[in-house]
Parts: C-alpha cells; structure tokens; sequence
C-alpha cells in the first residue's frame, strides 16, 4: 500500500521551473487535441495543475476515508503518471508529444 508521503516524495521529484504562459499553451494543444488524462475520477483543471495544487489532490485523495486502499493507490500513481507526462509537454519534450499523439490515435 503506498502512503502521502511516497506519493509526495515522487511528486517531488517531477521538476517544474514552467512560465504561466507555458502552462496555458501547452493545456489548449491537449485540449484542441481532446485529450484528457485516464484518471479514476477526473480532477478539475487537470491541464492547468502546478506542484503545490497536485500536492492538495494528494492529501485530499489520502485524507477521505470514504476511499479504499486500492483504489486511492491507483488514483495516486495515474496522477503522478500523468502530471509527470503534463510536465514534459510543458517542457516541449517530444518524446512526451509522441506519447500523446499515440494515446489519441488509439482513441
């Protein structure tokens, strides 16, 4: 079972130093391209999420009683998974653009 702090410590590792406008941009491609993140249940603005409001999803998803183990650990990992994969388009990594045309091709 993983706990906040394992998540917190991943989340701590994906390095974020993007402009504002960066954000913005990279959050209309993604949506001009209908993608959206497969997640358990959706969290709002994911497009436009930074590190201290993912680190609130994060103690909000571990703080509810009301989920399960299982399903909070997989909430977390396709999170951080996608936040990380977010992280790179920012960066205009094209490996990470790949992945995404990938992903909406199969759609």
């Amino acid at each position: 079972m993983k706990t906040l702090e394992e998540s917190l410590r991943r989340l701590k590792t994906i390095v974020e130093n993007i402009s504002p406008e960066n954000v913005k941009q990279t959050a209309q491609q993604l949506e001009g391209k209908q993608y959206y993140p497969l997640l358990l249940f959706p969290v709002e603005d994911f497009f436009y999420i930074g590190h201290s409001q993912m680190e609130k999803e994060l103690r909000s998803l571990f703080a509810d009683p009301k989920i399960n183990a299982d399903f909070r650990d997989k909430q977390s990992n396709l999170m951080l998974s996608h936040y990380e994969l977010i992280t790179r388009l920012r960066n205009n990594d094209p490996n990470a653009w790949d992945t995404i045309m990938e992903l909406v091709e199969d759609d």
